[in-house]
């Protein structure tokens, strides 16, 4: 047992030191190294470094996990590293965003770790801030997205940045055509990002102002003088008893994004008159102003058939929708579902020309539906008619919508106008539906609901020379989502809207006058937690040649994730006249901060509308 004990240690000793008269070293150690080196970045931009894992050899071990963490190895002007300032190496590798809050040159990081030798990155230079963002245009086509930056070189980009006294600094920026902007100077602290008349209250410094939208990215649009003459014949029926029960006809081209609907209402002049087709047609043959049956922007999208478009035309005919009043007669409420499809890979529409289609309409199954229990009546706790005062305290009810839609991708959240599967609009008092349909789309498609509830406010303006002029504008609160299986809660709002709108500290409901930067604060909806809020001004013109009063152009919002803007200089004008509704927005997932407009689902959203409002 001795003589064993001796052997070890004498073997021992030979690992640890080596035969006698040989030179040896220790083992060194595995160590940190900075990959990729920060570089002279603005105060409060993204700082991005990595730290790779090394072993004595330096080469990088891939399975190395371990914690690292960044510290400044020198601090020139006493700033402070901001961000997660440690990170789990994945497969040998840690990568930091971070950022330095003050300007400064010869700034050097530390990177550590437990059992691991440290490193020191090169020194680089914290220059002063700026916002730095970006814009890509994502097109959904048929084969694929497409993404192209945003041409941003005559955008109109700037911050406001709100100082103590109540008044503001704006900050100019400028624009690239590869989707890129700055705004340089703009101080480390909430701002107003002006992108032309939006308004986006924000802290970021990398913007995101992408978007989506449906169609390929050369798509051309027709000016004045662009008509299609449309000949389909195999129609069922035409149903129209001139009260506003009518079947429908729409065309959808999801290549070229347009969307068509009401072909049958316009001719060249206008409406239709008489209505065409009569009650019992089955043939549709018109010249119709391409501009006018738009659905999805004006000037129109151009289908054109070279580039891969098709074109698909559907029926929607009319059903009774099984409404009943309290004495079980019913009340002739009608929806209108596909029930008749035509598609063709041939039409090209060409700007300021006559085009021609024709073809004939073939029979969808009808052998899909929807069970819905809507809750619309305002005596109904909790339903969408029940929040009739939140949206204006002198609102009524005038319509409920409902739509069954599909959209050839569910990932980017509500980003196109959409051809209609089932079409509803109704009064009181709540719905149980069964609607019947037919889906002649590709069963890739999405299917969402698109349900709302629209109020009309008046508004009442003293003429200059006496008198008054009214009109009214519609609040609207709002449910989006998609369908994927039966529906079994009930349909009520899943954001109602905001409680006690105020502009300066006083009422946003009563008629008047407010200076041109107004704060404007509220408290947050009864029902549903906003994702972000949406306060947005809209001219009422008074036109003293016919005396009459009516809802102009929206001249600007401003988007914020809080509960109070203060409304930026430039937006409302002296002399004008306006209203304001704020906007609750729910869209889990969805970041008004860094990428105001990127969509998610579900989106609920509900309005409130102030009184008139006049800037002397």
């Amino acid at each position: 047992m001795k003589m064993q004990s001796i052997c070890g240690l004498a073997l021992a000793a030979l690992v640890l030191f080596g035969c006698p008269g040989e030179q040896t070293q220790p083992e060194e150690e595995a160590s940190l190294a900075f990959t990729t080196q920060p570089s002279n970045t603005p105060a409060g931009s993204p700082l991005t470094v990595s730290v790779t894992v090394r072993d004595a050899q330096g080469n990088a071990l891939s399975d190395s996990s371990a914690a690292v963490t960044l510290g400044l190895a020198a601090n020139p002007a006493g700033g402070e590293l901001l961000g997660t300032t440690t990170v789990n190496a994945t497969q040998g590798v840690a990568t930091f965003s971070l950022h330095i809050d003050k300007v400064g040159t010869g700034y050097a990081l530390s990177a550590s770790a437990s059992g691991l030798n440290g490193a020191t990155s090169e020194t680089f230079e914290i220059l002063p801030p700026q916002v730095a963002g970006t814009r890509t245009l994502h097109y959904v086509t048929d084969t694929g997205e497409v993404a192209r930056p945003s041409d941003l070189s005559s955008a109109q980009v700037g911050a406001y940045v709100a100082e103590e006294d109540g008044g503001f600094t704006y900050y100019a920026g400028t624009g690239t055509d590869a989707g890129t902007f700055s705004i340089p100077g703009v101080p480390l602290q909430s701002y107003y990002l002006r992108f032309g008349n939006d308004y986006v209250l924000t802290s970021e410094r990398d913007p995101d102002l992408s978007t989506y939208q449906q169609g390929r990215p050369d798509v051309q649009r027709g000016d004045a003088g662009t008509l299609v003459h449309t000949t389909l014949t195999g129609m069922s029926p035409w149903q129209n008893d001139h009260s506003g029960n009518s079947d429908d006809l729409q065309m959808y081209s999801s290549n070229a994004g347009a969307w068509f609907i009401q072909l049958h209402l316009y001719d060249t002049n206008g409406f239709s008159s008489p209505a065409i087709p009569d009650p019992g047609d089955t043939t549709f043959d018109q010249l119709t102003d391409y501009g006018r049956i738009a659905g999805s922007g004006f000037p129109p999208k151009l289908v054109d058939a070279a580039k891969g478009d098709t074109a698909v035309f559907t029926q929607l005919s009319t059903h009774d929708a099984g409404v009943v009043d309290d004495a079980g007669v019913s009340m002739g409420f009608t929806y209108q579902s596909v029930a008749r499809v035509f598609t063709t890979s041939s039409l090209t529409v060409r700007d300021g020309q006559t085009s021609n289609v024709s073809g004939v309409l073939s029979s969808v199954p009808q052998d899909q539906s929807y069970a819905v229990d809507w809750k619309v009546d305002e005596g109904t706790p909790g339903s969408f008619g029940s929040y009739r005062t939140a949206v204006n305290p002198h609102a009524l009810l005038n319509y409920n919508n409902f739509y069954l839609d599909v959209i050839p991708t569910a990932a980017y959240g509500s980003y196109a106008s959409t051809p209609d599967l089932v079409s509803y609009v109704g009064g009181q008092p709540d719905h149980s539906f069964q609607f019947v349909y037919g889906n002649p789309f590709p069963a890739s498609y999405a299917k969402f609901l698109v349900a709302e509830t629209l109020f009309s406010v008046p508004y009442t303006f003293s003429k200059p020379e006496g008198g008054t002029a009214q009109t009214t504008v519609n609040g609207r609160i709002v449910t989006r989502e998609l369908v994927s299986g039966p529906r079994v809660e009930p349909l009520v709002p899943g954001v109602s809207p905001v409680r006690e709108p105020q502009l300066d500290g006083a009422s946003a409901w009563l008629d008047q006058s407010i200076h041109p930067t107004p704060l404007v604060s509220w408290t947050p909806p009864a029902v549903g937690t906003p994702t972000h809020y949406e306060v947005r001004f809209t001219e009422l013109v008074y036109n003293p040649a016919t005396g009459r009063l009516s809802r102009g152009s929206g001249v600007g919002r401003v988007l914020t994730g809080g509960t109070r803007v203060q409304v930026p200089p430039g937006l409302l004008r002296s002399g004008k006249h306006y209203f304001m509704s704020i906007t609750a927005h729910q869209q889990p997932g969805h970041s008004v901060q860094s990428a105001p407009y990127l969509l998610q689902w579900p989106h609920y959203y509900a309005e409130a509308l102030s009184g008139l409002l006049t800037v002397p």
